[in-house]
């Protein structure tokens, strides 16, 4: 009897070659910030092995700290999505972010407010 070989599941990569993947998709800075985001949300969501890979994983959510004045669309406020990421970033790395805003729309205070206080430390 012929057996085809088995598919890797997501359990049977290593660690360290997804934790190397799903830093590479963060600091893809040639890709929109709300795509290398949502990657990385969703990749977190995929199996109960990737999860503790890139949750504690401060390198990834430093790169993901987005502020946006205008999210059309989007289920999730710019100062809830900037809280888990800042939440998850830690301090512990170098933080990278991203800021956009339409000319004549005012930046979310709210969002600068926080982050500046995460920066701090306050």
């Amino acid at each position: 009897m012929h057996s085809s070989p088995r598919m890797p599941t997501c359990t049977t990569l290593n660690p360290d070659i997804l934790w190397t993947i799903f830093t590479h998709v963060a600091a893809d800075y040639e890709e929109p910030m709300d795509d290398r985001l949502a990657c990385i949300l969703h990749a977190s969501l995929v199996c109960r092995s990737w999860r503790p890979i890139i949750l504690p994983a401060t390198t990834i959510w430093s790169r993901l700290v987005y502020v946006d004045s205008d999210r059309p669309g989007s289920r999730r406020s710019t100062l809830d999505l900037l809280k888990l990421v800042v939440e998850r970033w830690g301090a512990g790395s170098r933080l990278c972010i991203e800021a956009t805003r339409e000319i004549g729309r005012p930046i979310d205070l709210d969002a600068r407010s926080f982050l500046s206080d995460a920066i701090v430390g306050e």
